[in-house]
């Protein structure tokens, strides 16, 4: 840790391996085809409108579902696992720098910011912004879930210019403020 974009994938789910076939798509192309790509590795994204029901939804709209309709919430594993939780505004913005970085073709750029939350801190985090009382239930560890993953964003703020600007507090707070006013 923290991930760097050299290190040897090891997928663990077929959601992983559907991303890795992805990068090398790209590749192929790249190199047959000679159309310029880019690849970007999003971290764990979240911000306002994510559904809660997709297959692919994140801890923190799983979470703030039933924190909002006050039901239990249930942490798979010890909630010692840690994730890079990156605003999905910064995710925006880094695809809008990929698209015009004149030295980003080809490359690989991690999204993330860098820093890793554990699943427990951010129940607490969100317990709090939510008044939510009940104490959490844990369950055994899903099969494929990686336990440590966080991103080293250096050569995205090297190479494109970007770095995260919404910190994983600031960005708790501005999806908890929308979904109070609706809009998210």
């Amino acid at each position: 840790m923290p991930k760097i974009e050299t290190m040897f994938p090891q997928p663990q789910s077929p959601y992983a391996i559907s991303k890795l076939a992805a990068e090398q798509y790209c590749q192929l192309f790249a190199a047959a085809f000679g159309l310029e790509t880019v690849v970007l590795r999003y971290f764990n994204v979240f911000g306002p409108r994510q559904d809660p029901s997709s297959p692919y939804s994140g801890v923190i709209s799983i979470f703030v579902d039933k924190m909002f309709q006050d039901l239990p919430v249930t942490i798979f594993g010890t909630g010692d696992q840690t994730r890079d939780f990156v605003f999905v505004s910064d995710v925006v913005r880094a695809n809008l720098l990929a698209a015009k970085a004149p030295d980003a073709a080809g490359q690989v750029f991690n999204i993330g910011t860098g820093r890793a939350v554990t699943i427990n801190q951010l129940f607490r985090s969100l317990s709090t912004l939510l008044d939510y009382e009940l104490e959490s239930s844990y369950g055994p560890a899903r099969p494929g879930d990686v336990l440590h993953s966080y991103a080293d964003p250096r050569r995205a703020r090297s190479i494109l210019n970007w770095q995260p600007q919404i910190n994983f507090e600031l960005g708790l707070s501005t999806l908890v403020e929308s979904l109070r006013l609706g809009s998210g």
